[in-house]
């Protein structure tokens, strides 16, 4: 049996997703890929039906009333000490089926990701079980599992030992590979999950969750295309290089999308003035309500910087403080927005304590107000030490505040530090703070220059960073893995 199917059903698993719940960027894309997936319709000029369905744990953050409607499934999983009675529960999103996995480690987790991940072991492990548990229960079967990042990498590899019920082909996306779920031996031991065998894995690696799932899977998506070139090499593999250079062939880059409703100039709710790229000039208004939200002195013409982020030394926040100390004898406002490391959340406050006139920094998660400060902000700061994709520039060029950023993995591929008719922003070779100085003087400089900046602005606008693009390179890493399956027949 040659040629294309028609129908491809794909299992998404994952630790967050919006609508439900988000965390992290893993939220918005969880949400969003299984929708815009849904959405195609044909392929390569020929028909087809993605039957994408989602599984999530069932958090404690999430909306309760769906416990009010009977269980798609129920069934236990045994551990060594416990047995855990599992309910899965159903909603629909868009025409997406999501399942909601329910068990009592769940529903008394405190957050979603703990800081400890250890106590995150036997939470996303019962998780990747009872997810391939349910696929036994119900009459739909998949062709095709796709996980996301450790918390269900683990999945992909029980998949692989469940013999006559396995899902028949396996995809991983790396959102980061650092974050391998190194700490949760003991939850793999609770529940008899033996290590990896796979020579070509570092023994350490044999029991960690990511590169026991990265081990088995049939692609390796990661977010970008730099980020796939990166993750190959000493620098950024994380001691999986050598794995990961050998299983190249497995390896495609796919950059992840924004979702184009919900971030929209034109038509955003939660901004004071829309505006788009031929109405440009009305963005100044949503500046100006800014600063003075913020108690920064009204001025249209000072550059506004803002920087969005998760407080984390990968996202070189260090270099973003110590860049605008160094240039304090230049122009400027920033608006600092986040929370994570202390030390970071309290090197912030001291910026701001230093310089009250010009500096605000709010440590926490404000959804309401990065929306705000993406129509109001110049220039957004982004000297990331690594960045698999990174969602805050796309947004940010989106509202016409134009990033500065480093030239690494999902920077590298959506930021045109090009002359001026492609230009879309400013990179910077490494994570550094002189060569950080250097890009953001240059972006105020250009900054004065408003026909210039304008222009710049249009560019970084119109680009094209939405999912659909990245959902039809998803579709054709399914048909050729549902191919292969048919060729074989």
């Amino acid at each position: 049996m040659k040629g294309f199917l028609t129908e491809i059903k794909v299992f998404f698993l994952a630790a967050e997703a919006v609508p439900f719940i988000k965390v992290g960027g893993l939220g918005d894309v969880a949400g969003a890929l299984p929708l815009a997936l849904r959405q195609i319709h044909h392929l390569d000029d020929k028909p087809v039906k993605l039957d994408i369905r989602v599984a999530i744990p069932y958090h404690p953050q999430i909306d309760q009333s769906y416990k009010n409607t009977p269980p798609t499934a129920t069934f236990f999983i045994k551990s060594l000490n416990l047995n855990y009675r599992v309910r899965v529960f159903s909603a629909d999103v868009g025409g997406v089926v999501f399942y909601l996995i329910d068990a009592a480690i769940i529903d008394n987790a405190p957050v979603v990701y703990s800081q400890v991940t250890s106590e995150d072991g036997i939470k996303f492990t019962l998780f990747s079980l009872a997810a391939l548990k349910l696929i036994e229960t119900i009459t739909w079967k998949p062709d095709i599992l796709h996980v996301n990042d450790w918390h269900t990498a683990l999945a992909a590899y029980l998949n692989v030992q469940a013999g006559s019920n396995r899902i028949p082909h396996s995809i991983l996306t790396l959102h980061n590979l650092p974050f391998m779920g190194a700490g949760t031996e003991s939850s793999l031991a609770e529940f008899q999950i033996p290590p990896a065998t796979t020579e070509d894995l570092p023994i350490w690696g044999r029991s960690h969750p990511l590169p026991m799932g990265l081990s088995t899977v049939d692609r390796i998506i990661p977010v970008s295309l730099q980020y796939a070139r990166e993750i190959q090499t000493m620098k950024f593999g994380c001691g999986l290089n050598r794995f990961l250079k050998k299983n190249r062939h497995k390896i495609t880059g796919i950059l992840n999308g924004i979702d184009t409703q919900v971030w929209d100039p034109l038509t955003d709710p939660l901004i004071s003035t829309n505006f788009g790229p031929v109405t440009l000039i009305a963005k100044q208004k949503n500046k100006i309500v800014l600063q003075n939200e913020l108690n920064l002195p009204e001025d249209a013409d000072i550059p506004l910087l803002v920087l969005i982020s998760r407080m984390d030394i990968q996202k070189g926040i260090d270099i973003a403080l110590q860049t605008l100390r160094g240039l304090a004898n230049t122009r400027w406002q920033a608006v600092i927005l986040g929370s994570g490391d202390p030390r970071l959340e309290k090197e912030c406050l001291a910026l701001e304590k230093k310089y009250k006139k010009r500096v605000r920094s709010i440590l926490k998660f404000d959804s309401d107000l990065s929306h705000r400060m993406y129509a109001g902000g110049d220039i957004l700061l982004m000297p990331s030490r690594y960045e698999p994709c990174g969602l805050s520039q796309l947004i940010a060029m989106r509202y016409g505040c134009i990033p500065v950023a480093t030239a690494t993995g999902g920077l590298k591929d959506t930021i045109t530090n090009a002359p001026r008719k492609r230009k879309t922003g400013y990179l910077v070779r490494h994570p550094d703070v002189d060569l950080f100085s250097t890009g953001l003087s240059a972006a105020i400089q250009d900054f004065s220059d408003k026909i210039y900046w304008s222009e710049i602005q249009v560019n970084a606008m119109i680009a094209d960073f939405s999912w659909g693009k990245s959902a039809l390179k998803y579709a054709r890493v399914y048909s050729e893995l549902v191919q292969i399956k048919a060729d074989e027949k």
